[in-house]
């Protein structure tokens, strides 16, 4: 009876622990929800005209990748009791581009410049063919809280694949 008691006692306590915890077949909208219980780290994509989003933030537009929502970018500066003091006074307002499959440069040979400083030099290099994966699969964790941990990775849950959808 003492063990039949202390093993309901720990069904308890497992459930109680992973009830309303976020898994794989959840939406990733149900994950994002439950950022107190869970957390990852969300796959970046660089934008050809600046900057880069989260790839939950962008869509499939044609041959490209672009975000959702229009972003804003100052296109006009008022300067005010000195350099520091800068209000943007106008805006421009764009959609974010990444094509999907495009030209990139990387370095093929270097020269050493010397142990102190420790840079080295490109002295070549060669044009590459590029593709953006449109498909990701994200590594969702448990959040650790605490005086220490606040918002870190604790174990790994569970993977869950994302998909860049088309654009609305």
């Amino acid at each position: 009876m003492k063990k039949l008691i202390t093993f309901i006692a720990a069904l308890f306590v497992t459930t109680s622990v992973f009830a309303g915890m976020p898994n794989e077949n959840d939406s990733w909208e149900t994950i994002k929800d439950n950022f107190m219980k869970v957390t990852f780290n969300e796959p970046a994509l660089n934008l050809d005209n600046g900057g880069a989003i989260s790839v939950f933030f962008g869509c499939i537009d044609g041959d490209t990748i672009r975000t959702k929502k229009m972003l804003k970018r100052c296109v006009e500066w008022q300067h005010r009791g000195g350099d520091r003091d800068s209000i943007c006074t106008a805006y421009t307002s764009f959609y974010g581009r990444a094509e999907i499959v495009t030209e990139r440069e990387r370095c093929v040979r270097w020269k050493l410049q010397g142990r102190r400083d420790g840079r080295d030099i490109c002295l070549e290099y060669e044009t590459y063919s590029y593709t953006h994966p449109l498909s990701y699969d994200i590594d969702v964790h448990k959040t650790l809280h605490g005086r220490r941990h606040d918002n870190k990775l604790g174990r790994k849950l569970f993977t869950k694949n994302y998909t860049i959808e088309a654009c609305e």
